[in-house]
């Protein structure tokens, strides 16, 4: 019994060291790269510079989301293949419901694991956490604006950025792969995502209703809190409704 559940535990512990060496090895290349285009800004770069990097941009639409959806999706249905494991499950609803809440813990660690990894990775180019309110900073000269906010605010609020998408795009690829090959589900998560369909939602509330901008003191701006705390979780949401409604027409043994 114990053998058994020690074989478990070492394929989440093993996928979780592959995970950190890639996303270790990605970060560092990039970070690696945008310092060359903030040193020529000024030298007062801080590792909340590049912290900022990961919510946003190129990066986590075309490479980190990818990723993160792959392992997510991955870490969710092991042990949960197996014939033996659907007897025990009373119903398909309660089989996709356990790995949906599989993919909540496995997000949860692996964004964590992001944000360790980038500060630690940043550290190799800066030795300063944050320096937002200083006129001479990387932050200032390249927005023009201070911004009053801790290391550990700005790792919280990071740490949502990434959450709940992460989140919604695995549950997503878990849902699509219902209906079609994992491969293709994959793909289509891709292309969701490379496309920033959701930058262009932030754009539409950003022209449509009031921005509470970093002028105001806020780090997370009015469409990116609706973004990321309302239309992310919503949505979500709804992928889980229309999972479990799925998996009652689908045999699983099939």
């Amino acid at each position: 019994m114990l053998s058994d559940r020690f074989f478990r535990m070492k394929k989440y512990i093993l996928s979780m060291i592959v995970f950190c060496g890639i996303v270790a090895f990605f970060l560092l290349l990039y970070f690696g790269f945008t310092k060359r285009t903030m040193i020529m800004v000024t030298n007062k770069i801080s590792i909340a510079d590049f912290v900022d990097l990961l919510g946003s941009g190129s990066f986590m639409n075309i490479l980190l989301i990818p990723i993160c959806v792959f392992f997510t999706t991955t870490i969710s249905e092991y042990n949960s293949s197996s014939f033996n494991y659907y007897i025990r499950n009373k119903s398909r609803t309660d089989i996709f419901l356990k790995r949906f809440a599989k993919i909540l813990i496995a997000s949860v660690a692996i964004v964590v694991f992001i944000l360790l990894i980038s500060v630690a990775t940043a550290g190799l180019f800066t030795a300063e956490f944050i320096n937002w309110n200083n006129y001479d900073s990387y932050f200032y000269l390249s927005r023009k604006m201070l911004l009053n906010i801790d290391f550990i605010n700005l790792m919280l609020c990071s740490f949502a950025k990434l959450f709940f998408p992460i989140t919604f795009f695995s549950c997503l690829g878990s849902t699509i792969s219902i209906v079609c090959k994992k491969t293709i589900s994959f793909l289509i998560i891709i292309l969701i995502s490379t496309s920033n369909v959701f930058g262009y939602i932030k754009l539409f509330i950003d022209n449509k209703f009031i921005n509470y901008n970093f002028s105001t003191g806020y780090y997370l701006s009015f469409s990116s809190i609706v973004l990321i705390f309302i239309i992310f979780p919503l949505m979500t949401l709804i992928t889980l409704i229309v999972t479990v409604k799925l998996a009652k027409r689908k045999d699983l043994l099939n």
